[in-house]
């Protein structure tokens, strides 16, 4: 029987069409389907119990208007349950408990809190904090991001996604960005019985969309390459909770390992 994965799909959502192919090109033996703000506020993740939900990029603050606080509910029940959530760039914002937006000082200003008219999810207790003031470029954010997991480095399309700061030891680092910045860049969360993925970054962006996209290098010296298999290493990395055996090829053991501290 094949696993059922669930993708988040209403306003403010973008690049869910992509993420879709993303997840059928590493889980074949999925079924792939979207939910609206509705059908989550209906129950449905109760209902039907899915392997996962993914929420992407786009404008949270769509999310929270549409889904409301019954929604905020009905998905924090679901993965204290013990199911898996996987949220992407504005989505990973929209997990954390508290979000921070920077300004052109370094001045912090705290712009969403956990209450009925911002809820955040709350689903780790650490900040997210938009954005990487060093991935800017001439005012462009697309960003060829050099990210670093256990001894591996790759490069993977960012696209004004947060950092993750003030975290606990609830959450494990699993990626980072190198370069210029050592900022936690993936981060795997236990909440209750299941468990969290929140990814600054965009491993659904093939090399071809990047390079077609007119972004062509990274801001760090030397530029992370464009690699399609290096993309799709991190990819099964990430997912490697959802993939099985049968799909994946198995992947190396230090691909696997946890990565707690900044690279040298």
């Amino acid at each position: 029987m094949s696993k059922l994965v669930y993708i988040y799909k209403d306003q403010g959502c973008i690049g869910t069409d992509n993420m879709k192919r993303w997840l059928s090109r590493h889980m074949s033996k999925c079924n792939v389907e979207y939910v609206s703000a509705d059908d989550i506020r209906s129950g449905i993740l109760q209902d039907n119990n899915p392997s996962a939900l993914f929420i992407g990029g786009g404008e949270s603050r769509f999310y929270n208007q549409k889904l409301r606080r019954i929604g905020r509910k009905n998905i924090n029940e679901y993965i204290a349950d013990g199911g898996q959530g996987f949220f992407f760039c504005a989505g990973s914002g929209y997990a954390a408990q508290r979000v921070f937006f920077r300004e052109n000082s370094d001045r912090m200003n705290t712009v969403i809190a956990l209450d009925e008219q911002h809820g955040q999810l709350g689903l780790f207790k650490g900040d997210a904090i938009w954005d990487i003031r060093d991935f800017r470029q001439d005012g462009d954010h697309r960003h060829v991001a050099k990210i670093e997991y256990s001894d591996v480095e790759t490069g993977i399309y960012y696209y004004k996604g947060p950092y993750f700061d003030n975290l606990t030891d609830n959450d494990d680092v699993l990626s980072r960005f190198g370069g210029l910045t050592s900022h936690p860049a993936v981060i795997k969360s236990s909440y209750g019985r299941g468990s969290v993925i929140s990814c600054s970054i965009h491993p659904e962006y093939s090399a071809q969309m990047i390079i077609a996209s007119g972004v062509k290098k990274g801001l760090s010296a030397p530029s992370p390459k464009i690699c399609q298999d290096s993309i799709d290493d991190f990819s099964r990395y990430i997912l490697t909770d959802l993939i099985s055996e049968a799909e994946s090829p198995k992947l190396e053991l230090n691909i696997r390992k946890k990565l707690k501290e900044p690279a040298l």
